[in-house]
């Protein structure tokens, strides 16, 4: 990232009956993507925290091909190549874009492949161990995926803010051994970057590329993207539940080793919380350096980037709610999903009652406009038979209209049929969105089967730190009877008088009698 002077924690993204209302959303960014959104002179206290999108601080260095040798295995960073190029291998099938909701699709009129500096082993001192940039060709007996270098493609008609360019980031990261039982992909991103190239300087300080830099910008709204991968011999071994940044999201196993995801970007606001001498005990324990000031290379640190995509992220939003703003400082709009492996990230897999630890291929995902979120899947409550989720974010957008979040829970049917033991075709939705304190959100609420999926979505709720409960019921019809017309008839009445001694009364009626110990007269 490109804020100067602070340092980023956690592993950077690689990238990759309903109640119903009327949900107003806010307008998403426009034009270029917000560079230094946020500078020491604009801080009020002493120390600043900032919640963001790994790529949403208006720079991206796109990741490259490149490989660690290890004794006995290779560490890899494999961007994947194109099917045309390597059939063999995994690699992307297809990359299009539409305007018009996925009715038809745009393919790319050129893609542009750009290589990037290198960085060797042989300049590092002896024992290190870094990624060497590289570019090889898959090897199946070993699984070890094709590196490619970033491919750059142009859709004329359906451009973003600044142009027709998009950079594309298949990455699959693993490790490749002789030995099988060591061999494995362990995460797969995917992302897709709004760019607009140019001629890089000399020296070129700008880009990781050897040539060629670029501008970050924003998508527009109406575009929808579609990405096939074909996963090949990685395909039996690999596990995937996806957190997503994709808006209407859908994805779908084509086959048993070709995955889709489509969806349009999602707008993902970055917030602040400062911090004034003396630091609260619970900020030093998470951040140290703060008691002297400085961090590496004795840098001035003044602010500590929180993102999304880790642990700490909705542990820190927690902790130190009172001091963050109530409103966002930037909104950047993103098109990402990244999955890690049951292996090697297996407290991601074990919420879910246990439908994910054993199961193969694409499982789900969850995808959301939360500024930060739980990075495992949702938790299963066995009392409730319901799924949650948490998620939280500023109340209001940087233009300070009211926040409206959005929230989709994509589940395998196996999946679902394992969580709730029974087939959901036959069934209603309960999606719930409850405050800290207990109490209930009104919220727009949708729920589909769709080609081996099934989707629940809760839009128009309201910010900061909101519950999203899921659970099925069985539907119910309740066949109304059909009403038999009844015709009336006038009824005449009569009336009489009654007589005690010398009290008389008038009684009227059907059938009019006197009252005890009067006579009729």
């Amino acid at each position: 990232m490109k804020f100067k002077g602070f340092k980023v924690s956690g592993a950077l993204v690689l990238l990759l009956s309903f109640t119903v209302t009327t949900a107003t959303f806010a307008a998403p960014p426009t034009g270029p993507a917000n560079a230094n959104a946020f500078t020491q002179d604009q801080m009020k206290g002493d120390f600043a925290l900032i919640f963001t999108e790994a790529n949403a601080g208006g720079s991206y260095k796109p990741v490259f091909s490149g490989i660690i040798e290890y004794p006995d295995s290779k560490g890899y960073v494999s961007v994947l190549p194109n099917c045309q190029d390597d059939p063999a291998n995994p690699c992307v099938k297809s990359f299009e874009a539409s305007i018009d909701n996925g009715k038809t699709w745009i393919q790319s009129a050129t893609a542009k492949t750009y290589a990037a500096k290198t960085f060797d082993q042989s300049k590092y001192p002896a024992g290190s161990y870094i990624v060497q940039t590289r570019n090889w060709v898959g090897e199946e007996k070993t699984l070890l995926p094709s590196g490619t270098d970033s491919s750059v493609f142009s859709f004329p008609k359906a451009p973003h803010h600044g142009g027709p360019e998009y950079l594309l980031q298949p990455i699959i990261e693993g490790v490749s051994s002789t030995q099988n039982a060591n061999a494995r992909a362990h995460k797969l991103s995917l992302s897709i970057i709004p760019i607009k190239t140019y001629t890089a300087p000399n020296p070129n300080n700008c880009s990781l590329w050897i040539t060629t830099c670029f501008d970050l910008f924003n998508f527009k709204a109406e575009t929808t993207f579609r990405v096939v991968l074909d996963l090949k011999y990685l395909a039996p071994t690999f596990s995937g539940w996806f957190q997503s940044r994709v808006k209407n999201s859908e994805i779908q196993q084509l086959s048993s080793t070709e995955f889709a995801f489509s969806g349009s970007a999602i707008t993902v606001s970055s917030v602040i919380a400062e911090f004034s001498k003396p630091y609260p005990e619970a900020l030093i324990a998470s951040y140290p350096n703060v008691k002297t000031g400085v961090w590496f290379g004795n840098q001035p640190y003044w602010a500590q980037g929180v993102t999304s995509n880790t642990n700490a992220a909705i542990k820190d939003w927690i902790n130190f709610e009172s001091s963050i703003s109530k409103q966002a400082k930037w909104e950047s709009s993103i098109w990402s999903a990244v999955s890690y492996s049951t292996a090697t990230s297996s407290f991601i897999y074990t919420q879910m009652n246990g439908c994910l630890q054993s199961s193969k291929g694409l499982l789900g995902q969850v995808s959301t406009n939360a500024t930060v979120y739980t990075i495992s899947a949702p938790l299963w409550d066995a009392t409730t038979d319901s799924l949650s989720f948490t998620v939280a974010s500023p109340t209001f957008e940087s233009d300070g209209d009211k926040k409206q979040g959005l929230y989709d829970l994509v589940l395998r049917e196996d999946v679902a049929k394992c969580l709730w033991g029974k087939n959901l075709l036959n069934t209603n939705a309960v999606i719930e969105v409850l405050n800290s304190d207990g109490t209930s959100q009104v919220a727009t609420t949708t729920f589909k089967v769709l080609n081996g999926y099934v989707y629940f979505r809760a839009a128009g709720f309201h910010f900061s730190v909101p519950k999203i409960k899921v659970s099925v019921v069985d539907a119910v019809t309740v066949a109304s009877p059909t009403p038999t017309p009844r015709v009336l008839t006038p009824v005449s009445k009569k009336s009489i008088k009654c007589v005690k001694g010398k009290v008389a009364k008038k009684v009227t009626g059907i059938n009019p009698k006197c009252p005890s110990g009067f006579k009729k007269a």
